[in-house]
């Protein structure tokens, strides 16, 4: 039997799964998904310290999104934080996935923790594939779409930074735009909380250990995916041209 050490749940996975969903199913269902882990059918994307898949819930009766941190020592946030910051963007008004559940494993053979974080799923595609699909198939965005995906990149970092959150990964790839063009920002493993009169110098930046060695990590701005976007998307011509 797979083992683990704790299961966190959110109010939000109390509310959806209903009061029924009783605390012995909220283990079974944590040891279902460690389980599948090793039966991944739909592997969303791999980064370089967890990866992220999607399986089925008996819970919710549909797909879930689940972030494993295959690397632990490759990431700044340990599962645990990482799933209470999530929680924290979500909580503050930004357009994030929701988290449903954190499962903390018991591994001996590792001193750094492990952990599975259990989210929605968005139905869409983050910015990168966005792009790319378009170019391929030759379609273009209208004037009025490029300029709500970009003020809604810029409302959700805005939010986020007005409640002392910060991503400090934001690229295309942590970009989701769902079927609606909506904005949902995606991956916490880099994120932060600061005050507001914390220098830039002390928010983008952090002093972590690879390799066992001590070693400072300097982060992109979070506006700077705003720049790059209009870049993009001029350099790839697809923005239709006025009539």
């Amino acid at each position: 039997m797979i083992d683990f050490e704790t299961v966190k749940v959110t109010p939000d996975f109390e509310r959806e799964a209903g009061q029924e969903f009783t605390k012995e199913e909220q283990e079974q269902l944590a040891r279902q998904i460690l389980e599948e882990q090793y039966q991944r059918r739909e592997n969303l994307g791999k980064g370089k310290a967890a990866e992220v898949w999607m399986g089925d819930s008996p819970a919710f009766g549909e797909k879930i999104c689940v972030k494993t941190n295959y690397n632990p020592e490759m990431a700044v946030n340990s599962p645990s934080r990482e799933f209470n910051l999530q929680q924290d963007f979500y909580n503050a008004g930004v357009r994030v996935p929701k988290v449903w559940m954190l499962i903390e494993k018991k591994d001996d053979s590792s001193p750094v923790s492990q952990g599975v974080i259990v989210m929605e799923t968005i139905k869409g595609s983050n910015l990168e594939e966005l792009l790319k699909q378009m170019e391929a198939e030759g379609k273009k965005f209208t004037a009025v779409e490029h300029q709500k995906i970009k003020d809604d990149i810029e409302q959700q970092i805005g939010t986020a930074h007005e409640a002392g959150l910060y991503h400090r990964d934001l690229h295309f790839r942590n970009v989701m735009i769902d079927e609606e063009l909506k904005v949902y920002l995606i991956d916490f493993g880099d994120a932060t909380t600061a005050l507001a009169s914390t220098p830039d110098s002390e928010i983008y930046s952090t002093d972590t250990f690879r390799n066992g060695k001590p070693v400072r990590i300097v982060f992109p701005k979070d506006e700077n995916v705003l720049g790059k976007f209009s870049r993009e998307v001029v350099k790839r011509d697809l923005i239709e041209k006025a009539a």
